[in-house]
């Protein structure tokens, strides 16, 4: 009997965080170590529709509004917060915001490749994750949106010489 077992890399991976910045967290760690260098990783529920869609828990955040749980009102948890772990930490990340209408995203493109020795370290590291959501948004360095995802996607296609434009 053979244990058979394979390293899968991937050139695209979609990140749905629960809504919770330390679940995010470990599975965009976990998404460095099968991603190929050059690929993408789309998460979701990073960008909070305002403050109240940002608080860390769903029944504090529909209180906060004076409405009912089954009112639909959006909540994003404290997902925003890797928005500045990734700027502030990860020099090997492109990072863009995608905004559509109802449900911006972020789009991050890995330029090279993260060893899994720096992996290792990332996975034991304590991120500074005290910023709150106006913080975050009033940063100069997410100044330069909306872009779409398609036009960064095709873009990079055509880089690759794979389509032509």
């Amino acid at each position: 009997h053979f244990l058979v077992f394979f390293w899968c890399l991937f050139d695209f991976i979609f990140l749905d965080g629960l809504h919770e910045f330390d679940q995010l967290l470990k599975d965009f760690i976990n998404s460095l170590k099968h991603i190929n260098p050059g690929g993408w990783i789309l998460i979701d529920d990073v960008v909070p529709s305002d403050s109240i869609s940002a608080l860390p828990n769903i029944e504090t955040s529909y209180l906060a509004r004076g409405v009912g749980m089954n009112e639909g009102y959006p909540w994003h948890g404290d997902c925003y917060k890797l928005l500045p772990t990734i700027l502030n930490n990860f020099p090997q990340i492109e990072s863009f915001l995608i905004f559509y209408p109802d449900n911006p995203q972020l789009l991050l493109r890995v330029k090279e490749e993260i060893s899994l020795s720096e992996i290792s370290i990332l996975e034991g590291k304590k991120f500074n994750t005290t910023e709150d959501y106006f913080e975050v948004f009033a940063a100069k360095k997410l100044n330069s949106y909306p872009l779409y995802i398609e036009e960064i996607l095709i873009n990079d296609l055509v880089f690759r010489g794979i389509i032509n434009k």
